[in-house]
């Protein structure tokens, strides 16, 4: 039997080590603490990159359904005539920037999603809008594609709108392709009859866009309106992107067009 004095003395020492014990403990528990948190961090910056390159993936493949739309209204076109060969040449324009958008799905398809670490962005291979990274390096350089978003306040101007589409998707102003997307209803839009951009580097070339749609317009005549200053830092608008709102008049496209 256990004398009362070695007993406490037991206790004592028992305590003693606890003591010394509980700091190292603590630190250790920080430690492994910190690692799940630094996990964390890693997973949830793993999980958004997987997500961006997604969304990146997706948009290119609904950019190459739209140029394939704008290219088969050309092809609806009335075959012969005068205009023929200016209908096969913005075809082929089209159908050069459709295979380009094919070798960027391509590419990246084939390739693993990028690891991407703490920090660090997806950088966008290919034609693609972007969900854009948040300081882009400024670009002068004119774009290699020019998106006309058409947008109309009424219905029945929809025909029309998609008419003055396909007659300028192929073409070209300077070095870049003009390629009109879709066409949206708004009715009771206000501003109408209006060329929009919302990027500095875009609306660098609005006098030249909006100079150029009118000279193939036999109405409206379309105004530049420059909004740079209000969603210049929007995310996700890709480079070259215009939006044209028409008014409730008429919409044709200039004689000889």
């Amino acid at each position: 039997m256990i004398a009362e004095a070695d007993a406490v003395d037991l206790v004592q020492r028992l305590n003693r080590s606890a003591a010394r014990s509980r700091p190292i403990v603590a630190v250790g528990l920080l430690f492994i603490i910190g690692g799940f948190i630094v996990l964390a961090v890693y997973l949830d910056s793993e999980r958004r990159a997987a997500l961006h390159f997604a969304q990146e993936q997706v948009q290119r493949a609904h950019d190459l359904d739209q140029t394939l739309d704008a290219a088969a209204l050309i092809v609806a076109e009335p075959h012969g005539g005068a205009g023929q060969p200016s209908q096969w040449q913005r075809l082929s324009k089209l159908l050069n920037v459709a295979e380009s958008q094919v070798n960027g799905l391509d590419a990246t398809a084939r390739a693993e999603t990028p690891s991407v670490t703490p920090g660090r962005t997806v950088a966008p291979s290919g034609d693609t809008h972007a969900a854009a990274d948040p300081t882009p390096a400024a670009d002068t350089a004119p774009p290699k594609v020019i998106r006309l978003y058409f947008h109309v306040t009424d219905p029945a101007q929809k025909p029309a709108a998609a008419a003055v589409a396909a007659s300028l998707s192929g073409q070209t102003l300077g070095a870049s392709t003009i390629v009109v997307p879709g066409i949206e209803l708004v009715p009771g839009a206000a501003g109408v009859d209006t060329v929009r951009c919302t990027k500095a580097a875009a609306c660098a070339y609005l006098p030249k866009v909006t100079q150029w749609l009118n000279q193939r317009l036999a109405s409206p005549k379309l105004r530049p309106l420059d909004l740079s200053a209000r969603y210049g830092n929007s995310q996700g608008i890709k480079p070259g992107t215009y939006e044209v709102w028409f008014g409730t008049g008429p919409i044709a496209v200039a004689a000889g067009q």
